[in-house]
């Protein structure tokens, strides 16, 4: 199913609203998006982050209870959910990004697949695991 997504609320709107149905934002030019369902699990021995939509990831974002390494940048990644699929975009990151051991470049984004190994850094290895969400955990 899809919709739109109000950018003042967040509400999900149907996909011809043009005015959102909760505080009445003009959403005429908002593109319909298709709903996600996935769920992203970054695996590390010691952690997992799970995601179900877009996140900055880093020592000031998403998972900065467990990404406290000084290599890390404040806002390091983000992670994108579109069209089915997940990306990374390194957000110009101090030390880098990589996937399966290959540095990508900054402002690019970059599929994920099952399996993928993500490196914040040099220090930070993450296990990339892609799941469909079933209907009770969206």
């Amino acid at each position: 199913m899809s919709y739109k997504i109000c950018p003042v609320c967040q509400t999900k709107n149907e996909p011809n609203a043009v005015i959102c149905s909760n505080c009445m934002t003009d959403i005429s030019t908002i593109e319909p998006q298709e709903e996600n369902n996935l769920i992203l699990k970054l695996m590390h021995d010691n952690f997992t982050l799970s995601l179900d939509k877009d996140e900055t990831i880093g020592r000031k974002a998403f998972g900065s209870k467990y990404l406290t390494n000084e290599h890390i940048s404040r806002n390091h990644a983000k992670i994108i959910f579109e069209n089915g699929s997940v990306y990374i975009e390194d957000l110009n990151s101090t030390n880098g990004t990589f996937i399966n051991d290959s540095q990508i470049k900054p402002k690019k984004k970059y599929k994920l697949r099952e399996a993928d190994t993500i490196k914040l850094s040099s220090y930070v290895k993450l296990k990339v695991n892609i799941q469909r969400a079933t209907p009770n955990e969206r």
